[in-house]
This record gives C-alpha cells, structure tokens and sequence, in this order.
C-alpha cells in the first residue's frame, strides 16, 4: 500500500480473491478456493461474495457500491440509537457524579456526628474492630463523650498486646483525678506521655479513622452544660487525611515527657546543660552543619554525634528536629542565658 492511500479492511489475500472472481476469463478451481478457506470466508463475512450454485467456481461476486450502502445504512441507524441513548445517559451520570462528590464531601472525607448517641455508637464500632493500635491526644483529660466506649476500647486493646499510646497536657501531674486515671491505664500496659502545649483532642484507630471535635483544642467546651453539649464530633475515615493526624500526634509524642507518675511544678522537667551543650543548642539554631558545629567546638565529628546522642536523652527525643522544639520550648519557659560565643571572648581579653 503507497504512502496517502486510504487502509483497506480487508486483507491483502482477500482482495486478490475478489478481483479473480470478477475476471470470469480466468476462473478459480475449487482446489485453490479450498485452499484459500480464509480469504473466502472474510469475503463471504463483508458480503462481497455470497454462494452460488450456477458460478462455476461456487461464489459470486456482490458490488461493493451495494454492500457500501447497506453498511451506510446500518451503522447510521445505529449512530442514531446511541445518540438518543447517550443524551439520557450522560444526563443521568452526571446527576450520580454530583451525588458521588456530595456524599464524598459529607460521608466519605468527614462525617458529621450531631448527637452523643451517634458519637458513642461510632467510636465503639471504631474500637471494635481495632488491630494495630489506638493513638490519643486529649487535651482535657479523658472525654466526657464515649467516655465508656474508649474506656472499655482501650481495655480490651490492652488486653489483647495492641499499643495505646495517650498525650495528655503537663497540668495532668498536678491534677488528682486525672493523676489517678493515668496511672490506671499505664499500669494495664499504655504508654503516656505529657506536652506544656495546647493540641487538638483526637482519638486515632489503626490510623485510618480519626475522630475529633469540631472545635479546636484551645475552644474548651462548656462543662456545665449536659452532655454532648459540645457540638458537633466529626469522624474521618480516609486514610490520606488521618495522615495528617497522625503526624501531628507523632510530634507531639517526640517531643513529650514520658509518664513517670511526677508531679513538676512547672511546664517542664528541669534540665542541666553545661557551656558546651549550650553552645551545641545554639549552634544548631543558626542551622550550622554538623561539620562547621565540630570545628566551632574544636572536637570531632564523632565526639559531637555523641553529645548529641546525650542531649537527646536529656530532653527525652529522637531526632535532631524534635531536640530543636524541645529546646525551643525550654527556652521559652525558663531564662536561661545563651553560651558566650568563643570570639566574643577573645575579644573582651584584647
């Protein structure tokens, strides 16, 4: 086939046939159509042959002129009946999609839970099914809503070797009642910690469901109203959006002081950091490699990845992103006067 002329749908072997059985001076023996069984029957497919008893080879040829506009006619009808059907049905797929996305918006990405009853119901059928963990963060103290269903959720998690790991706030080790309910369930096995800053209340299962106020933490509910008084708890099933819960719940929990069962008088445990620490905290303030925090110091790299390994155990974190808000924090709650950078020194002595 040259380049610009239109594709055939027949094949090449079918063609050939065709132009044979139109040249009646060279007629085809029935051994060659024998032999030929494919191209036949594509030819007898497209109705360009059909069976006959007086050609003398079987097959008579059909004009294609008439086989074209029996197809014409066929595939406009067709085109018809499925432009009609078309216009009901797009219309009634988009009315689907407007409902997909409204039932995705409202149910699917968060669903809004009015009454307490609806709240309790949720977090118990939530817990039920619990087989990783629970993660809370409760800002108040355990919630007066579904204060059972977690309570029995958590026991039975417990029960069962999966980890509960709860943030409360540091004025949890001042206060009585809440003093008493934590050491309850760190005794049966969750592990506490404390922050000195406001968070969001969430409870979070296998971290694909969240549940939370609507409110944000710093809103404290009226307590003197009836239960459920609060407004509205909001519960969200995507994974992608619990995510986000997630991390934020690991944050904190980096930066939070384990529960040991002290009380402190103040936001924080206290600290002792001697000059070079100080100098460490400092310089990683002004964002210094770990390179140019050594030569500053005059000690190796090594002899700073372990203080380093020994400051993070003083503020009780993990990583280097976590010291820096621990420090941050301490900074922020206590005087503590920066280290004397060596170059100023040398130049009080000149």
């Amino acid at each position: 086939m040259t380049e610009g002329q239109p594709e055939s749908i027949l094949g090449a072997g079918a063609e050939e046939l065709f132009s044979r059985l139109l040249a009646p001076w060279h007629p085809l023996l029935t051994s060659e159509l024998e032999a030929r069984a494919s191209d036949v029957e594509e030819l007898l497919a497209f109705g360009l042959t059909r069976r006959s008893n007086s050609a003398a080879s079987g097959l008579s040829p059909v004009d294609p002129g008439m086989v074209a506009a029996e197809l014409s006619g066929r595939n406009t009808a067709t085109a018809e009946t499925l432009i009609h059907q078309a216009a009901p049905l797009l219309t009634a797929l988009q009315r689907l999609t407007r409902e997909h996305r409204r039932l995705t918006r409202e149910r699917g990405e968060v669903l809004y839970l009015h009454e307490a009853q609806s709240m309790e119901q949720a977090i118990a059928e939530a817990l039920n099914g619990v087989g990783h963990e629970i993660l809370a963060c409760l800002p108040q103290g355990p919630p007066d809503i579904a204060a059972s269903q977690v309570a029995t959720g958590v026991r039975t998690a417990l029960a069962r070797g999966l980890p509960v790991r709860a943030i409360y706030p540091n004025v949890a080790r001042q206060q009585d009642h809440l003093r008493s309910h934590i050491e309850a369930v760190t005794r049966r096995g969750a592990q506490v910690r404390t922050v000195p800053w406001l968070f969001t209340q969430a409870l979070i299962i296998d971290r694909h469901i969240a549940f939370l106020p609507e409110a944000v933490a710093s809103q404290v509910p009226d307590r003197s109203g009836p239960t459920g008084s609060a407004g509205r708890h909001l519960k969200i099933p995507n994974p992608n959006i619990v995510a986000h819960f997630v991390d934020h719940f690991e944050l904190l929990w980096a930066m939070g002081q384990h529960w040991d069962g002290a009380a402190t008088s103040g936001d924080l445990l206290p600290i002792t950091l001697d000059d070079e620490e100080l100098a460490i905290l400092r310089f990683l303030d002004q964002g210094l490699t770990m390179d140019a925090i050594a030569n500053r110091l005059g000690v190796s790299e090594r002899t700073l990845s372990n203080r380093l390994a020994q400051l993070k155990g003083k503020f009780n974190v993990t990583s280097l992103y976590a010291l820096g808000s621990r420090w941050q924090a301490l900074q922020d709650s206590q005087s503590i006067p920066g280290p004397r950078d060596p170059g100023a020194a040398d130049a009080d002595a000149d």
